[in-house]
């Protein structure tokens, strides 16, 4: 008989999530929520709460599980399929869970179906009285958290299931604030005869925060270095340039349109050849990386001359990845910066940016930075989102119980860590009073790409950890 968790994750696997898209998601949970009697709230934006009383652990303060109900929505330029309607195929392979060309979707609908799953067995576990709430559009700058009514639960203790690593108990996250800058450019007819465009892929691409110290190459910062070092060797006209469609990922790929004279394609193939043996040495996780050029007509208009050097000039000035890391650890990361992607709405380009600090300062002085260039170059900019970081508690009761809990198991201790990524725990921790909390998780790998895999072995583990935890509370 299958796992229960893994039989849930198959399900919701079947129904697309994609942040903003989760009514089909939501639907369900509140069916398995009559189907075994229990009673469930919903706030205004969507967030669910499922409250399940205690079976004989009466007088254990009640515990809030969380996890949030979209997944990011990511596939390769090649794979043929539409997230809005198509289920995600899941592979079993040699003990993963992958999808076929896409995201999986574990971040976090592990969670979910572990949450789904603690529905269906509640009756057969000891247990204090719990409150099982599913967030919305976590992916797209913690709306859910953020948004949450204080008034929809009332646990004292917060155990939420975004983590990615066994064994790792996550006691704070980085803050984070995400920065919109429109740059609205003068067009004028092409002076050139042929249109080439330009793509760049094959990078690996990865968590904006949890994957920033791989070094990992960023395919719109590669698109302003290849076009500023063009520059220097053959006059090109711009009709475009985008890249990334996430703001929380490293953008894999990007494109740009560029205008040329006839006899200077030749010149352009040498020097894109050589600058992607170059990219290959500088980032050696990134040796697939492949430049295809295509030529094409192009009617449009394209930068005048004088816009098209203030947007390359933007493109290669604005910072990228790691900015500061702690002074006591060279693996945690302080402070990064995204870029996250370009994208054309409407005559003006708009460049998108995640900031992300431990120090509310640093995330500030950074932000001044993208400022300062964007006041220099006439663009405009706008904050979709800010929230400070999560710190660790002192003396947190929950996380030495799960510690206690975890080596009884596993016969080894749990180690715990800050993560350099946006995590609602703290949100939703300071949203009902600034509650325990700890993050939990089983081994995750690759998440927002379509490399993402999850360990089917420790999720069942780390089901069985949460079991065993809310039972000796």
């Amino acid at each position: 008989m299958e796992n229960i968790v893994i039989h849930y994750f198959r399900k919701i696997s079947q129904i697309p999530r994609c942040s903003k898209n989760l009514r089909g998601i939501s639907n369900f949970i509140k069916e398995e929520a009559k189907k075994f009697g229990y009673s469930f709230k919903e706030d205004s934006i969507g967030n669910i709460v499922v409250g399940i009383k205690a079976n004989g652990c009466n007088n254990v303060l009640p515990v809030i599980l969380q996890a949030h109900t979209d997944m990011v929505c990511e596939k390769n330029e090649s794979v043929v399929h539409d997230f809005e309607k198509d289920p995600i195929n899941i592979i079993e392979d040699n003990g993963y869970f992958v999808a076929s060309g896409t995201t999986l979707g574990a971040d976090d609908g592990i969670g979910v179906a572990m949450m789904l799953a603690i529905m269906s067995e509640a009756s057969f576990f000891k247990h204090p009285d719990l409150e099982l709430l599913f967030t919305v559009d976590e992916e797209i700058g913690l709306i859910g958290a953020i948004g949450l009514d204080p008034n929809l639960c009332s646990g004292k203790m917060l155990i939420n299931l975004d983590g990615e690593e066994e064994g790792y108990f996550l006691v704070g996250c980085a803050g984070s604030r995400l920065v919109n800058i429109n740059f609205e450019p003068q067009y004028r007819q092409s002076r050139k005869s042929v249109g080439v465009e330009i793509l760049f892929t094959g990078l690996k691409g990865g968590h904006s925060g949890a994957d920033i110290h791989f070094d990992l190459a960023n395919s719109l910062k590669l698109m302003f270095f290849a076009l500023s070092q063009l520059r220097a060797s053959m006059e090109f006209e711009v009709g475009y340039i985008s890249g990334g469609d996430k703001s929380n990922a490293i953008p894999r790929e990007a494109k740009a349109l560029i205008l040329i004279d006839s006899n200077r394609y030749i010149c352009l193939e040498q020097e894109l050849e050589s600058f992607k043996r170059s990219v290959q040495e500088m980032y050696t996780l990134d040796a697939d990386f492949e430049i295809i050029l295509r030529r094409m007509d192009f009617s449009g208009n394209v930068l005048d001359n004088i816009d098209q050097d203030k947007l390359l000039n933007m493109g290669m000035a604005f910072l990228n990845g790691i900015q500061k890391v702690e002074n006591y650890s060279e693996k945690l990361i302080r402070t990064s910066l995204n870029f996250a992607s370009l994208l054309k709405v409407g005559k003006a380009y708009q460049f998108v940016f995640t900031i992300r600090s431990l120090l509310d300062i640093e995330k500030e002085y950074v932000f001044n930075h993208l400022k300062a260039i964007s006041n220099l170059a006439g663009a405009n900019f706008e904050i979709v989102y800010d929230y400070s970081s999560w710190r660790p508690a002192e003396n947190s009761k929950l996380l030495n119980h799960l510690k206690n809990v975890y080596k009884d198991m596993c016969c080894k201790e749990a180690k715990t860590s800050v993560i350099h990524a946006g995590l609602e725990t703290g949100i939703i921790s300071e949203k009902f009073g600034g509650i325990d909390s700890v993050t939990i998780g089983p081994w995750i790998n690759a998440p927002h790409t379509p490399r993402e895999k999850v360990d089917i072995a420790s999720t069942i583990r780390v089901y069985n950890f949460l079991k065993k935890s809310l039972e000796t509370l």
